[in-house]
């Protein structure tokens, strides 16, 4: 069930048991509702029998029933009439394979390309797994990603490739649009609407499965195997990314304002997860942040953060893109690089690398060279006198806070700056 932006999971029915027991629950389908658009293998809370509370997550999944788009055309300014012309024609000129279900929630629109089992034409594919040694769950997630890269200029959330999506129940009513739901199932010729296996639909994208590398026995890779002190280098980076979040997070008074709030959690879930955090501790920790952030982030969200976290192998994230994501200030990355001991920079826009203090230290020449600049306009803007100092004077005025080099590389720095000093 949904009530607006928010995502509240009702129950899970096993499929042998869903003409039985439809029935109880058809009058809370009729509004705001969605269901599962692929199919886990159990229920929450250990339950085992015909119906229970979902565990609808990509870790969970055994069955993929579906490929699909989420196209948003009103981003593009257009419309649905002008839209399916569009659809048609990428299908004549064989760029996209043929849809099997067409899906109007009256906001938007949903492809789908129904999928069956290799080994049985009668049920949807079997092995969505994630531990699977074919890895059908990455092919799934590549399959989506090429249909919604097709489709980008119409408007594709190319975002939406993860298994565990939900999508609204047909001839359901949707209030926030006032509007019924409505599947049409797409038959050509007047045949039966096709169906793909994955890796026949795949094929038709250009995308192929890729191998999965084995680690060696004692579960190292060779590389590792060959430098045991990188393991602690990784380590030590994966800290000290942490702690510039987690100072960042004190310095916005425990919590983020709304358009950073989702990506916050998502961020902090993923760094906790990467230094060791136990699920619960990470639940905890975003809990917290998300009752400070302005407004407050729901449970939905949280959790779906979490999610997001725990259901594949997490990338390591750069200073800079977390600069940039969470939109650091010139004031906020000097007080974190004082925490980390690192050069942190500030968001992009800002134009500026890091704490000068420890890039002239630690930096490359050319960041060493982007703090002076930086504290040298910072120094002149803020004086009353109309002649710039001398180059003597910028020394001690640079001295003060923290940066000590010769009057010689000042000069330097006045002539690729265009100051000119009487």
């Amino acid at each position: 069930m949904t009530d607006g932006e928010d995502l509240w999971p009702k129950c899970a029915i096993r499929a042998d048991a869903l003409g039985r027991l439809f029935p109880g629950i058809k009058h809370e389908l009729v509004r705001d509702s969605l269901v599962s658009l692929n199919a886990a293998y159990r229920h929450n809370r250990g339950v085992n029998g015909s119906k229970g509370h979902p565990q609808h997550r990509n870790d969970t999944l055994r069955f993929l029933c579906a490929c699909y788009c989420d196209l948003d055309f009103y981003n593009k300014g257009l419309s649905l009439k002008s839209v399916i012309p569009e659809i048609k024609t990428l299908i004549k000129q064989r760029k996209l394979p043929r849809p099997s279900i067409l899906v109007d929630g009256g906001h938007g629109l949903w492809l789908l390309w129904l999928l069956h089992d290799p080994n049985d034409s009668s049920r949807a594919h079997v092995g969505a797994w994630m531990d699977n040694r074919n890895d059908h769950y990455q092919l799934y997630v590549r399959v989506n990603k090429a249909i919604g890269q097709q489709l980008a200029y119409l408007g594709a959330d190319i975002g939406a490739t993860d298994g565990a999506r939900h999508i609204r129940v047909p001839g359901s009513w949707r209030n926030d649009q006032e509007a019924t739901v409505r599947w049409k199932v797409l038959k050509y010729k007047n045949s039966a609407p096709p169906s793909y296996t994955l890796k026949e639909l795949g094929n038709l994208l250009g995308v192929k499965p890729e191998r999965v590398r084995r680690s060696s026995r004692n579960g190292q890779s060779e590389a590792r195997a060959k430098f045991p002190q990188r393991r602690k280098g990784w380590k030590v980076g994966r800290q000290n990314t942490l702690a510039a979040f987690e100072t960042l997070l004190g310095l916005r008074q425990g919590g983020f304002d709304e358009g950073l709030r989702n990506r916050a959690a998502l961020i902090y879930a993923e760094l906790l997860k990467l230094n060791g955090a136990s699920r619960q501790d990470v639940l905890t920790a975003i809990d917290r942040m998300g009752r400070k952030c302005r407004p407050a982030l729901s449970a939905w969200r949280q959790r779906a953060a979490i999610k997001s976290a725990f259901k594949a192998k997490m990338r390591k994230i750069r200073y800079q893109t977390l600069a940039n994501w969470l939109d650091v200030g010139i004031w906020e990355a000097d007080k974190i690089s004082t925490v980390i001991a690192k050069p942190f920079p500030a968001a992009a826009r800002f134009g500026y690398t890091g704490n000068p203090s420890l890039t002239v230290k630690n930096g490359t020449r050319a960041s060493r060279q982007s703090a002076r600049h930086h504290e040298i306009k910072s120094i002149i803007g803020g004086l009353s006198c109309e002649a710039p100092p001398s180059s003597r004077e910028m020394q001690g005025l640079l001295s003060n806070r923290g940066v000590r080099v010769s009057h010689v590389t000042i000069c330097s720095d006045y002539k690729a700056l265009g100051i000119k000093v009487n």
